[in-house]
């Protein structure tokens, strides 16, 4: 299985957030975006769809608030809270700073 999880810190404070699982045979997708005066926004979570054994409606909650990880989500699972860690080394941060006429 294979995890990505992406944060683009906007100048002004807000976070565009993606995250993605999957394995040989699927992929999911989530995205989220946060302005800076919401609570969650430092958090910058991004939830996505992934069931990891039978179709129970699994999904993986992505988090970076000081404990950069990936949370299995699945009542029906004997997986459900299973914490992934991910180390910050293996992690960058991207700033934008143009405007919306400098990336015409």
């Amino acid at each position: 299985m294979y995890a990505e999880y992406q944060i683009v810190g906007y100048s002004n404070g807000d976070k565009m957030v993606t995250c993605s699982m999957s394995n040989l045979q699927f992929e999911s997708t989530g995205s989220a975006y946060w302005r800076a005066s919401q609570n969650s926004a430092q958090q910058a979570s991004c939830s996505v769809t992934f069931d990891v054994d039978t179709p129970t409606g699994g999904w993986f909650e992505f988090r970076n608030d000081g404990g950069e990880r990936a949370i299995y989500h699945d009542l029906g699972s004997p997986y459900d809270g299973v914490v992934s860690a991910f180390a910050a080394s293996a992690c960058s941060t991207t700033n934008v700073l143009q405007t919306i006429s400098d990336l015409e």
